[in-house]
């Protein structure tokens, strides 16, 4: 089930990347409307919520909110680096 929670958080964060007015600019070239926006953050949080959960039910609260929080550590260096 970890695996599973990983691979899910990457859809997660491109929905939440996608949701930001200045990403959206520079994939779209103009902004998305304020609706489609919102959509796309309650998409992200709520795979971000299921991934959570299918990494607590695998490895239990101890291991499995360590390793989303390691995830989303990892996640945000990888996005100041680039």
């Amino acid at each position: 089930m970890p695996l599973f929670a990983l691979i899910l958080c990457v859809p997660a964060f491109a929905c939440l990347a996608t949701a930001m007015e200045r990403h959206q600019e520079t994939q779209f070239g103009a902004r998305l409307p304020a609706a489609l926006s919102r959509v796309l953050r309650c998409a992200g949080w709520c795979a971000l919520l299921v991934a959570l959960w299918l990494a607590v039910a695998g490895k239990g609260w101890a291991l499995g909110s360590s390793g989303m929080a390691v995830t989303r550590a990892w996640q945000r260096a990888s996005y100041m680096e680039s």
